[in-house]
């Protein structure tokens, strides 16, 4: 696995940029099957949304990069390492009208390059800087503390506050106000939850919805992700304690 890791992030490297490895493997577990890893710009450069990278769009610049790393991993790997199948633009959730993807997805196929025959499954994200934390803690895992996190945003709209660790609000910090399309109209400071809305959080950001079921739902204000930078940032701002990687199982 770490020899895949050095073959993936060489190749990032080599395009500019900065490889994040997720999945069960920062869990600390070794042995698993499928090698996951976030690709990003770097974390201390101005903060990059997925307007930036079309990812909608088969030549904006985030599937540009993807061509680009999978071309580089050609270079670093021995020949026929890597074999894509198939890729998915990202997940979104929310607001029907107007939405774009906001991560992109490559999942392939590549040779182990210690066992002979074996294969091994990639998961290659390509991650906005703006939305990075909450795409590491999404794609760390594990699957039963990201519905765990998911659904305490969700039900922390109490009116006692009981889900809520020191039974405080959540407020939010800066933000917008989103169109009915998903258009931000209007920046505000300290949104509280109005009648029949939720926060709610995934790996593309922090949110106030209305509408509890899925498909019904419907994203009325997103939280800026300037001071969301790391994933203590999103602990603390739903009054969590941190939780290590490793600490993550459910």
């Amino acid at each position: 696995t770490k020899q895949i890791h050095g073959i993936l992030e060489s190749a990032a490297r080599f395009i500019g940029l900065h490889m994040t490895v997720v999945g069960s493997w920062r869990r600390g577990k070794v042995g698993g099957h499928d090698v996951d890893v976030i690709i990003h710009a770097p974390l201390d450069g101005p903060l990059i949304d997925a307007r930036a990278y079309a990812f909608e769009s088969p030549t904006g610049l985030g599937n540009e990069l993807m061509a680009r790393f999978f071309k580089a991993v050609d270079q670093f790997g021995p020949p026929g390492f890597l074999h894509p199948h198939r890729s998915s633009g990202g997940e979104i959730f929310g607001n029907a009208g107007g939405r774009l993807p906001k991560l992109n997805t490559k999942h392939a196929f590549c040779l182990s390059p210690k066992v002979h025959g074996a294969v091994r499954r990639l998961d290659i994200i390509l991650a906005p800087t703006d939305i990075y934390a909450h795409a590491v803690i999404g794609w760390s895992g594990s699957t039963g503390f990201q519905r765990s996190l998911a659904e305490y945003a969700k039900k922390a709209h109490e009116g006692n506050w009981k889900h809520v660790p020191d039974q405080k609000p959540i407020v939010g910090r800066a933000g917008w106000e989103l169109s009915p399309t998903g258009e931000k109209v209007r920046r505000v400071e300290g949104r509280e939850l109005g009648p029949g809305e939720h926060w709610a959080w995934g790996k593309h950001g922090i949110y106030i919805a209305e509408g509890s079921r899925h498909d019904e739902r419907t994203d009325v204000y997103v939280e800026d992700n300037a001071s969301l930078r790391t994933e203590k940032d999103v602990f603390e701002f739903f009054h969590l304690e941190y939780l290590e990687p490793r600490e993550r199982e459910c």
